[in-house]
């Protein structure tokens, strides 16, 4: 890149290393609190607090068992900033509500080394609640949402070799709104799961038909058995055997005339980039389809963090040479967006905001050929 800054530019941008690497840090400190200790908080805990006040309390718990001191003036900002506005107490009646919780109940099955059957969350289980939120004014910051439940709540899953494969908990709800509400016409889908995107786009009257596509065998066998059985529209889907990225290249996929594509065959946005970039790759090959992707801010976060890696090494006079090699996917995307942007001229602050957008990482995406 061509990079020519005053200094206050240079302030500016610097605001913004300094959050991506607070960003990086409270989502790493949050992965592995979720994994270790999210049953550290219990009834007990909460035993005398009022309900109206348990989201305080509960960030406050939170707080202590992460062991931030918040005497100290720097940590008290982050929480305030990073922290705070993440931390939410969910809606129990609204998550009972929905359609799919409401009405796939299976009992408990066994097939070969996987398990249908419904986990609980204890109460006050913490647990991450949504994608990322992302704050382009503030310096692209990043918040991370965790949730619980006030009471034992049910969740309907898979395991396989007694590890969670897919579960219908409020994260993934929570995520799928969007693509749901936006799927209409004919819609195929990249990956089954427990057919909640399936369901959920076949109530919708504009959506005419829902495709899935799966490649594991005994996932469809599993969802044909125990699942599609009991789906209010079983007759507007059909499944498909077949490998998402073979099927999207094949003549049935022309043929078929699909109106909007949902792709979820990731568990997380470290898992998902590589995916990402690959269909970008391929939107404008089928430019009549409309491409939607589960968890893309979460995934668009880390294409951002590339980014702001690369225009730092730039500023701070990197060049070609620094390029050559790579020893992790994530070298991959920064020497080839080096490449790819090596003749964009960055001569303001704004225009660095502009290049870190969603719409820019977007179209920067489709070129991506990793």
């Amino acid at each position: 890149m061509k990079i020519n800054l005053n200094k206050n530019d240079l302030k500016e941008f610097d605001r913004i290393l300094e959050t991506k690497e607070i960003n990086i840090s409270v989502a790493d400190m949050f992965i592995d609190y979720v994994e270790n200790y999210a049953n550290n908080i219990t009834d007990a805990n909460m035993l005398l607090v009022d309900e109206d006040s348990q989201e305080e309390s509960y960030l406050q718990l939170v707080l202590e068992n992460l062991e931030i001191d918040m005497n100290n003036i720097e940590n008290k900002a982050i929480v305030e900033r990073f922290i705070l506005p993440g931390v939410n107490k969910q809606d129990l009646e609204e998550y009972q509500n929905n359609p799919y919780y409401k009405n796939i109940n299976p009992a408990d099955e066994e097939f070969k080394n996987w398990r249908l059957e419904f986990i609980k969350y204890k109460p006050f289980e913490c647990f991450f609640s949504n994608d990322v939120t992302v704050f382009p004014d503030d310096y692209y910051k990043e918040v991370t949402n965790i949730g619980f439940f006030n009471k034992e709540t049910k969740y309907l899953a898979v395991l396989e070799n007694d590890m969670i494969w897919m579960a219908i908990i409020p994260n993934e709800i929570t995520t799928m709104q969007k693509p749901i509400a936006d799927a209409y016409g004919n819609v195929i889908t990249f990956g089954l799961g427990l057919g909640y995107f399936a369901y959920m786009s076949a109530l919708k009257e504009e959506v005419k038909h829902v495709t899935i596509v799966e490649k594991d065998e005994t996932v469809i066998k599993i969802f044909n058995e125990y699942l599609l059985p009991k789906f209010v529209d079983k007759d507007k889907i059909t499944i498909v055997k077949a490998d998402a990225k073979e099927y999207l290249n094949s003549k049935d996929f022309d043929k078929n005339n699909y109106d909007f594509l949902f792709i979820d065959l990731w568990h997380n946005p470290n898992d998902g980039l590589e995916y990402y970039i690959d269909f970008k790759n391929q939107e404008q090959k089928h430019s009549k389809t409309t491409f939607s992707y589960w968890l893309e801010q979460g995934i668009l976060c880390l294409l951002r963090r590339c980014l702001i890696s690369l225009i730092d090494e730039e500023i701070n006079g990197s060049d070609d040479t620094n390029y050559q090699e790579s020893e992790c996917y994530t070298d991959k995307v920064i020497n080839t967006l080096h490449y790819l942007l090596k003749e964009k001229e960055l001569n303001s602050f704004e225009q660095i905001k502009m290049l870190l957008s969603d719409e820019s990482l977007r179209s920067i995406s489709k070129d991506l050929f990793i």
